[in-house]
């Protein structure tokens, strides 16, 4: 590589392992060739496209998983996203009981066409830390929706946890149940399905015709499309193909159009007359709420008798063709009145899911480290940036201990020190706060900052940016920004950069009031106003009281404090009721008041002092 050279010598069980000496960061492609000798004899193999820079693990659940074309502004964003210096590594959904050494996946070259699919905070990520530094980024995502960090962590560390029985438990239970003899069919038909739903545009051999023009469907029901098959009595969680003939004016023959197919409930293949035209599948976040929207070319729409088929794959809950009838629509692609394609098509059942409920193997203790991080160990990174809590967000107490010790772990395993661990603190979520009080995601992120305490560690905070109604905030760009500016102050020359929000450090007792200190202050902590959920200016201090503080009274009740600034780093608290003040909470709620930033534009961290 680059005309640098190492050997190695293979082990007896076939494995082996060198290291090249560090090489200058190159986006300029190069060949990666590796040999058996004697060549001649053994063979060898080329690697093609190779840059030489950063690689960082991209890991946690839903948030992390979050793909581009599923965020604020993705159409303009990805139109551009011509950007051959990053690339991305998509580690499958994979969980097992053993280390593994070895998963599938493959890179792709960030481009119009390949962004979309790309885990949203990382790319912007990237973005963030190209902004300052001409270095290719790699990608590597390994995440998986919904699970808890125990998944994410190894057996040696979990035994080594004050909660190991109950881990424990947890991984006998499933074992338990793949041994049942009356498990046996249910399991094995759940996990066919599992796998069936991984490869869902993928079509088996009984049902390839389904989508071709000549195919007889006169035997076939019918249904009136749109709406969820469940309206006509069809319950089913699986696979059903539907199909319709559209007559088209001769004026429509080999002129590009555009078919909105509206949402469908989960995934879809669509064909046009035969051929494939698009389809969205489980790697859409969300896919159910998606519309779709597919370009037919030309050379495929032909005057008169035309065929739309579309194959549904419904994984659970309710399934169909969903949208509104004046959303199903043909239009030509260069503009026009289109034609509205709701009505009776037909439809034939061709996969029914089993009734056994699939395992989830995503809550499996060790079971992701197992098959979705220990295979990566041997890969030499930057580091690791992290967005997961919420499915530990009513154990905080045991995350205080499992985050950290999963870190610490991971650094071990990987066999490079203390490389850098940026993590996202939970975003605000469910009901707006209106009075002091608490919640499980106050408590989490409490659990969260307090693995600032290890080295090499920052954490992007965005308290300010979620939305109450959605787990899923669409705002990824400030995310994986936040996450940046940590990297580019911590590691990639810029310590000058303001990379935090004021994080209290200290109070004191000034004349019956509280006076709290605070690092991170950047240039001077202020406010924000607030226009709507996830939408601020921050102001000059002065302009607009901090908000969001809350004191502890005598009898264990909180009240609303009045706050203002005092100095480029202090807040000065009161209240009538509460003449001797000591206990605070900042942003302290599943969705709570807060408007504290530092003039740099970074928001405050929730905390409390009891």
């Amino acid at each position: 590589l680059r005309a640098k050279m190492a050997r190695a010598r293979v082990a007896d069980d076939g494995c082996w392992r060198l290291e090249l000496e560090p090489l200058a960061a190159s986006a300029e492609p190069a060949e990666l060739r590796i040999s058996a000798e004697p060549a001649a004899v053994n063979g060898s193999v080329t690697i093609q496209n190779v840059l030489v820079g950063e690689v960082w693990v991209c890991s946690g659940q839903s948030n992390m998983e979050w793909i581009l074309r599923d965020t604020e502004n993705a159409v303009v964003e990805i139109a551009g996203a011509d950007y051959p210096e990053i690339r991305r590594f998509k580690v499958p959904h994979l969980s097992e009981f053993e280390e593994q050494d070895d998963c599938p996946g493959s890179w792709a070259v960030c481009s119009p066409e390949t962004a979309a699919s790309f885990t949203a905070v990382g790319y912007y990520f990237a973005k963030g830390i190209r902004r300052s530094k001409d270095i290719p980024v790699g990608l590597i995502s390994s995440n998986w929706g919904g699970t808890p960090v125990e998944s994410w962590s190894s057996l040696p560390a979990l035994r080594a946890h004050a909660d190991w029985a109950d881990f424990e438990k947890r991984i006998a239970a499933v074992q338990e149940t793949l041994a049942d003899p009356e498990n046996g069919d249910d399991v094995r038909e759940s996990a066919a399905f599992a796998q069936t739903q991984e490869a869902w545009d993928v079509l088996a051999d009984s049902e390839q015709a389904f989508a071709r023009v000549g195919f007889d469907d006169s035997a076939w029901d019918t249904m009136l499309v749109p709406q969820l098959w469940e309206k006509v009595g069809l319950e089913v969680d699986g696979v059903v193909w539907f199909r319709t003939t559209i007559e088209l004016p001769a004026d429509w023959a080999g002129e590009d159009a555009v078919l909105n197919l509206g949402p469908v409930d989960d995934y879809d293949n669509t064909f046009w007359n035969g051929t494939r035209i698009g389809g969205v599948g489980p790697d859409t976040a969300n896919s159910w709420q998606v519309p779709r929207q597919y370009t037919i070319a030309g050379e495929l729409i032909k005057p008169g008798r035309n065929l739309l088929a579309v194959r549904v794959f419904n994984v659970m809950g309710a399934g169909g063709i969903c949208g509104t009838p004046e959303g199903l629509a043909l239009c030509r692609a260069s503009g026009g009145a289109g034609l509205n394609l709701a009505g009776d098509w037909r439809y034939q059942v061709h996969l029914r899911r089993p009734l056994g409920e699939p395992l989830n193997m995503g809550w499996l203790p060790g079971g992701l480290y197992n098959a979705m991080i220990h295979p990566l160990i041997s890969y030499g990174i930057r580091g690791v940036i992290w967005y997961q809590g919420e499915s530990n967000a009513d154990r905080a107490l045991q995350y205080q201990t499992l985050f950290a010790d999963m870190i610490r772990d991971w650094r071990s395993a990987w066999g490079q020190g203390d490389f850098p661990f940026y993590f996202v603190q939970l975003a605000n979520f469910n009901e707006p706060q209106t009075e002091p009080g608490s919640g499980n995601f106050a408590e989490l992120r409490e659990a969260q900052t307090m693995a600032l305490a290890l080295p090499e560690t920052g954490m992007a905070v965005i308290v300010d940016i979620g939305e109450a109604a959605d787990i899923h905030p669409q705002n990824k760009r400030d995310v994986g920004e936040r996450l940046a500016v940590i990297a580019r102050n911590q590691i990639y020359g810029e310590p000058e950069l303001v990379y935090s929000g004021p994080l209290y450090e200290s109070q004191q007792a000034v004349n019956g009031r509280l006076q709290l200190k605070f690092t991170h202050a950047g240039t001077g902590i202020t406010t924000a106003e607030i226009h709507s959920e996830g939408k601020y200016t921050v102001r000059e201090p002065g302009k607009i009281a901090p908000s969001g503080f809350a004191l502890g009274k005598p009898d264990g009740s909180w009240v609303w404090a009045q706050a203002r600034i005092v100095g480029l780093d202090t807040i000065e608290l009161w209240h009538d009721e509460v003449p001797a003040p000591s206990d605070v909470r900042y942003g302290w709620h599943d969705n709570p008041v807060c408007n504290v930033y530092n003039r740099e534009g970074l928001p405050a961290v929730p905390f409390r002092t009891r």
